[in-house]
Order: structure tokens, then sequence, then C-alpha cells
């Protein structure tokens, strides 16, 4: 675990901990033997100690928003209602939290930076149709999460995972024009807000 942080440095990029794609299995995670097994797509991450304070209120927030927004978010526009933050497990030199790779922006596909990144390395910009969707999905997320208490607090292309789009299995098909209400297959796509691990439950102040 030391050895893994301290290859990828601190800042920034010690809070949001470094990300190690796993595969679980539903007994696993569930604890019950009788469960038929089932792989899921896990991501792990690792903070040093001195973020272990980032590394609980994430946990914390992640629960909060799966339980507030169960019924309310069906599109999976917040990562926590999204298979679920599982376990936090807690050590003396490192903080380890388990989750369904969805809730963690880049374990499960790209980011909306990588996104920009390539157009930028094409020489182009996004155009002005995926951006006017892409602003509405983050809104649409935005509004969810301050419906259930919470502010996000770092709200960047980083913590905004492409949903439905670029990721294994290929890309979703939708029909065009799009549409508001989600039909024609565009409530799958979008964007996932995640990286909680700033921000604050308005509930506890």
């Amino acid at each position: 675990v030391c050895a893994v942080l301290a290859a990828h440095g601190g800042g920034e990029e010690a809070a949001r901990g470094v990300v190690l794609a796993v595969t679980t299995t539903s007994t696993a995670v569930s604890g019950k033997p009788e469960a038929a097994e089932q792989q899921q797509e896990a991501a792990l991450v690792v903070r040093s100690q001195g973020s272990v304070a980032v590394a609980r209120r994430e946990f914390h927030v992640g629960h909060a928003l799966a339980q507030r927004l169960a019924a309310d978010e069906p599109r999976g526009c917040v990562a926590a209602t999204a298979g679920g933050m599982w376990e936090l497990h807690l050590f003396a030199d490192a903080a380890c939290l388990l989750a369904h790779a969805a809730n963690v922006p880049g374990a499960a596909g790209p980011t909306l930076d990588q996104l920009l990144a390539a157009h930028a390395h094409c020489g182009e910009v996004a155009p002005e149709p995926v951006v006017m969707f892409f602003t509405i999905e983050l809104l649409r997320a935005l509004e969810l999460l301050w419906a259930a208490d919470v502010v996000h607090g770092g709200v960047d292309p980083t913590s905004l995972a492409l949903r439905g789009m670029c990721a294994g299995g290929g890309d979703v098909a939708v029909s065009v024009p799009w549409r508001a209400d989600g039909s024609g297959g565009w409530s799958q796509v979008g964007l996932r807000l995640g990286a909680f691990h700033r921000s604050i439950d308005l509930r506890l102040h």
C-alpha cells in the first residue's frame, strides 16, 4: 500500500486516492454464502494516512446518497446509486475503499476529462450539441444532490464519468433526436457524477 501511494505522489491526487480495478463476486461483497456467485467490476481506492478523514467522508456521503436517492435516481447520474459503496477499511498507514466500479470515475470507463483531452489532442473542440447535452446531465446530477442535502464541493471534468459511452461492451444505441424524457435509450447515456471526497452532508450541520 505504501509503495503504491508513494509512486503516485501527493496533493489533490492523494486526496482522490489511487484507483485499482479489481473483480469481485457477489458472495464476497454480501457475505451470504447461499447467494449465487456473480462477478462484478469493482474499484479499490487507496489513500494515505493523511487522507483517512477524506475516505470516511466519501464512504458516508456515498451511503447517504444511495439511501436518499434510491427511488428518485433511475438514470444513474449520481455515482453512489450505481451499485453501492461496499466496504471501507482503515489501517495505520492507509484507508481502502471498495466500491462498485461505476461509483468511481475512471474505474469503469473514461471520464469527461479524458474525452476533452482526446478532442484537444486532435485539435478539436467538442460539438456544441454534445456540450449542451453534458451540461444538462451535470445540472440534473447537481439537482439530485441538492435534493438529497449534499454539496459536492469539487465538480470538475475528472469527477464526471461517461455513462453508457465508450465502456466495455460498446456504446448504448440511442434514437435521434435527443429526448428529454430519457426514452429512446437516452436515459442510459450521459454523465455520472462521483468523487465525493470533498462533499458535505448538510444534514450533519
